[in-house]
């Protein structure tokens, strides 16, 4: 890819995955910051804002330099921002449950994240004492034992669970948008198309 193009697409990739990602990321900083305290813990706002900037950054460039996630009318692209905005939806939702009370354990966020936690927790674990743990629980921070690491890699392994949950959806979405283009195809007058209808 040219270093013009690249120009012109690294702004506006840059612009979708900030808004995305910081909309995605509400109800997990709503988790965080209210029902964990950490909203008293500067070192702990400042790791999770610098974990969700790292994410702007990595899928801005990401989706600019791959060839068929750069190019907006690829298959590939297309899918993705469609799970973008169904991921989108679902915070929306999540974020709703979350200032609620009432819906926190059915958010996915509230998994990724205590999903993450515990598995940095037992890698804490594993690097101290060479052993796994005898017993899995999440690291949740004590506000006099908060470390930029520790809330930096939890944000970012919580974030990569949320990917994967992100290309799961637009795997789904390329099957469908495939199956849409396919019987658009046929139907436009192919024999096979006439066949199937």
């Amino acid at each position: 890819m040219g270093s013009k193009t690249l120009r012109e697409v690294l702004p506006r990739q840059l612009r979708f995955w900030s808004l995305h990602c910081t909309l995605n990321a509400l109800p997990s900083l709503a988790i965080a910051l209210g029902w964990l305290g950490l909203w008293k813990s500067g070192v702990a706002i400042l790791a999770m804002m610098s974990a969700i900037v790292s994410f702007i950054l990595l899928y801005a460039v990401v989706t600019s330099v791959v060839r068929p996630l750069a190019d907006g009318d690829s298959i590939l692209s297309r899918a993705l921002k469609l799970g973008t905005k169904t991921r989108s939806l679902i915070s929306g939702g999540s974020l709703l449950a979350v200032t609620t009370g009432m819906g926190v354990p059915f958010t996915p966020d509230f998994w990724c994240g205590f999903g993450a936690s515990v598995i940095v927790d037992s890698l804490r674990t594993i690097a101290e004492i060479g052993a796994f743990p005898a017993q899995f629980e999440p690291d949740v921070p004590r506000l006099g034992n908060v470390s930029f690491g520790s809330i930096y890699l939890t944000t970012m392994l919580e974030g990569l669970l949320l990917s994967m949950l992100l290309f799961m959806l637009s795997f789904f979405c390329v099957i469908l948008l495939q199956r849409r283009d396919r019987k658009m195809a046929y139907a436009s007058g192919s024999p096979v198309g006439e066949a199937v209808n």
